[in-house]
């Protein structure tokens, strides 16, 4: 876990520097190039899940930076290209192939691979929203000058460097956006899962999930000693990163069914509006199905969110509405369940709104994990003030059977606002589990994977590796040479099955100049022949096949990993060889300012 700074500064440039970061980091209502924004979400335009057209794969270009002076070499500290490459878009424990699986299959990324670049300065970029263009460290200009050698226009921007020297001030962050309207730029510092897929997950508009601890004592992110749920919420302290069961938390598992419906990836009446009394037939949120993954419920009562902020990053909401969702051993959530999950925030968010705040209620409280947080069959919950018991009446991997009994007297609705018919679909409305099997294999470190997705491949072969000029070898299941342009190394052509696009900062087999990635494609990508992006010299490119192992769709290692806290968050969280000075109030107007444009578009402040 990283250590978290907050940046503050001194009072009489501040107003004029955080008046001119808000103006300059706003982002263009249109991205200029070919970068796919996507449709507002509509819900009642959208067919039942398992029919759900698959969205455009959002274009990811992975800039790798090595800060340390060393000489590019891994072995002092340069990014290991390899390692992330299988981090981000490999077959088993990948970015790319959790948000895959969170979305059905709707959602995919095409992650592209440049560098490692060497950086002037040792120090990561500043943590801004607009990208190299308000860096204050020296390295924007370079970075801004690679970037516009890429050739194309990306949805995301995502940061990665190597070995932290001593002395910089790195952050962990990503811009937030909405469904409808995207952030472009991220950086993790660290390389796992969790942190990677949360930060891309802010890009999407997701915001972290938090726990509460009511009544108890909070250590790191357990809460000893409390209550599910106070009546009296100023005795809850809210914990940011607490929720081990999200990869928006600080576990490598599913985000919740809130930030799936609210990205499109759930529709109709896979979410129930529950005005009354009834018992439903709920279905695990990792399948794509026609039945129901999301309960609202109204709450009894309003309350105010936790009045102990905690490390909160923004506003705690009003707590409006109760939420629903089943959970079950699959793929990533391989280990949890099943069982009933109740959360606990505000209404709905629009397609155009970050998601806010949405607490997960820990139902077993004299625990310290959150593995069991969930209802079982035989177990309820009751709303401390009355007026509401939830109650799972069975369940088993497939389907959970719940009654809610409730003091209202509304209807019963689908999201797209037609009514709800009870219990709804069972399991039988499920498909299977995408790219196929029960759990979710583990790639392995040189680029095979095990299990898990259907018999997939590894990461793909890895050309480029010795800084040719041409584009390095793309994806795919054979070997793949590239040969080199003149001078740039080309950064076109679509990735392989394999994980994406390499393309090295340099070459040895130039005519001219070694380049950092051209306008044209190196050929295509894939597991067939040679591509080429010009007609002079030839560049080394990778010279070894990469396969995976088979799965046997039941059996994949991974799943059940959870690699720690995620550090930092969309804000500005750091980690620092030092510490950062914190003299009088520039920062503190400065933050003030960002934490409003955070909650209305998660600025990176942390």
């Amino acid at each position: 876990m990283s250590k978290r700074i907050k940046q503050v500064g001194s009072l009489v440039s501040g107003l004029l520097l955080a008046a001119a970061f808000v103006v300059s980091c706003e982002q263009p209502d249109e991205p200029g190039g070919d970068v796919d924004q996507p449709s507002p979400v509509d819900p009642t335009s959208q067919g039942a899940l398992l029919t759900a057209p698959s969205k455009a794969p959002r274009t990811i270009a992975a800039m790798m930076f090595d800060i340390t002076g060393g000489g590019g070499s891994t072995a002092t500290g340069a990014p290991n290209a390899a390692n992330i490459m299988t981090v981000i878009g490999g077959t088993g424990q990948s970015q790319r192939h959790m948000f895959q699986e969170i979305s059905y299959g709707i959602q995919d990324t095409q992650p592209m691979y440049f560098g490692p670049y060497t950086l002037p300065v040792h120090n990561c970029l500043t943590i801004a929203c607009c990208g190299p263009s308000s860096d204050q460290t020296g390295n924007g200009s370079t970075v801004a000058s690679e970037i516009s050698a890429l050739g194309m226009t990306f949805n995301h921007y995502f940061w990665v460097y190597g070995r932290i020297p001593s002395g910089a001030n790195c952050g962990t962050w990503g811009d937030e956006g909405s469904p409808s309207k995207i952030a472009t730029y991220s950086s993790y510092s660290f390389h796992e899962l969790v942190g990677y897929s949360q930060e891309i997950g802010h890009n999407f508009g997701m915001t972290h999930e938090p726990t509460m601890c009511c009544g108890g004592t909070v250590s790191g992110n357990r809460c000893t000693g409390g209550v599910t749920l106070s009546d009296n919420t100023s005795n809850c302290q809210h914990i940011e990163y607490a929720n081990s069961l999200s990869f928006m938390g600080n576990g490598a598992h599913h985000p919740s069914a809130v930030h799936k419906y609210h990205q499109g990836w759930m529709s109709g009446c896979n979410l129930v509006k529950a005005g009354t009394s009834t018992t439903i037939t709920m279905v695990p949120q990792e399948l794509p199905c026609d039945g129901v993954q999301l309960v609202q419920i109204p709450a009894p009562k309003s309350r105010p969110g936790p009045g102990i902020r905690g490390d909160a990053q923004g506003t705690p909401p009003t707590l409006t509405h109760y939420y629903l969702e089943m959970r079950a051993p699959l793929g990533f959530d391989s280990g949890l369940g099943p069982m009933v999950l109740v959360s606990i925030g505000p209404d709905l968010p629009a397609a155009n709104r970050n998601a806010p705040y949405v607490y997960l209620l820990d139902t077993t409280p004299s625990t310290t994990a959150l593995t069991d947080a969930g209802l079982k069959a035989g177990q309820s919950y009751m709303d401390p003030g009355g007026g509401l018991t939830i109650t799972v009446n069975s369940i088993d991997n497939a389907s959970a059977n719940v009654t809610i009994t409730t003091t209202g007297t509304g209807a019963l609705t689908c999201g797209d606002n037609s009514a709800f018919t009870a219990p709804g679909p069972g399991a039988t409305s499920c498909g299977p589990l995408f790219g196929g099997g029960t759990s979710t294999g583990v790639a392995g470190s040189s680029g095979t994977g095990s299990g898990g997705r259907g018999g997939a491949g590894g990461t793909g072969g890895r050309g480029g590796t010795t800084g040719a000029a041409g584009a390095g070898g793309r994806g795919g299941n054979t070997t793949t040479t590239g040969t080199a342009g003149s001078s740039a190394a080309g950064a076109g052509g679509s990735p392989g099955a394999g994980g994406g696009i390499v393309v090295g900062p340099g070459g040895t087999g130039g005519a001219t100049s070694a380049g950092a990635g051209g306008s044209t494609g190196p050929g295509a990508a894939g597991s067939t022949g040679p591509g080429s992006a010009g007609s002079s010299a030839t560049g080394s490119g990778g010279s070894t096949s990469v396969s995976g192992g088979a799965g046997n769709g039941v059996t994949g290692t991974g799943g059940a990993g959870n690699p720690g806290e995620a550090a930092g968050g969309c804000a500005c969280d750091t980690t620092a060889g030092g510490t950062t000075s914190s003299s009088s109030l520039l920062g503190m107007m400065l933050a003030m300012i960002m934490f409003a444009r955070r909650r209305s578009r998660r600025a990176p402040m942390g």
